[in-house]
């Protein structure tokens, strides 16, 4: 009984992401990092599960031209704010990783950990968003994420389940 409960839920979820996989691609690059207490970015590593998460939910993931020196098995790296800027400041949307750093609820929060993210795209046009710090605990809540993802890159409506809007 619960193999058939996991095998239908798989299903489920296999169903939902492909459904959304099928559209066309946005052209909308998303970029997802955190910020440290040291002031340097985490980013995930491009090619890891996330990254192509956003591409199945129709964005970009950048930064997309990273390379990436670190062989280990971890899904995130570390690189600089500069690296991160010159990817990432024309992202149409940002989304701030919490489950490093812990969650923050608005731009100014944001901003607060680096000044340099005024000069961002999505910081101007307020397309920021948060990443519930217990997402990870939730692996059986990928298409979900993916439908969050591709609502805001298309604005189509629905509700968000694990990614909420920074306020302005």
């Amino acid at each position: 009984v619960v193999e058939d409960e996991a095998n239908t839920a798989f299903e489920e979820q296999k169903a939902r992401a492909k459904a959304i996989s099928d559209v066309e691609s946005t052209g909308l690059k998303v970029a997802v990092f955190s910020i440290d207490s040291n002031g340097m970015i985490s980013i995930r590593k491009p090619g890891d599960y996330i990254t192509s998460m956003i591409e199945m939910a129709g964005g970009s993931y950048v930064p997309a031209n990273i390379s990436v020196s670190e062989d280990n098995a971890l899904s995130t790296m570390k690189i600089t704010m500069e690296d991160f800027y010159v990817e990432a400041v024309d992202a149409d949307v940002l989304i701030y990783n919490s489950t490093i750093e812990g969650e923050i609820k608005s731009i100014d929060e944001l901003i607060k950990k680096s000044e340099v993210l005024k000069d961002f795209k999505a910081v101007k046009s307020g397309n920021v968003y948060c990443l519930s710090k217990g997402y990870f605990q939730q692996s059986s809540d990928v298409a979900e994420f993916i439908e969050d993802v591709h609502i805001i890159l298309t604005g189509e409506s629905g509700s968000l389940q694990h990614l909420f809007k920074l306020k302005e």
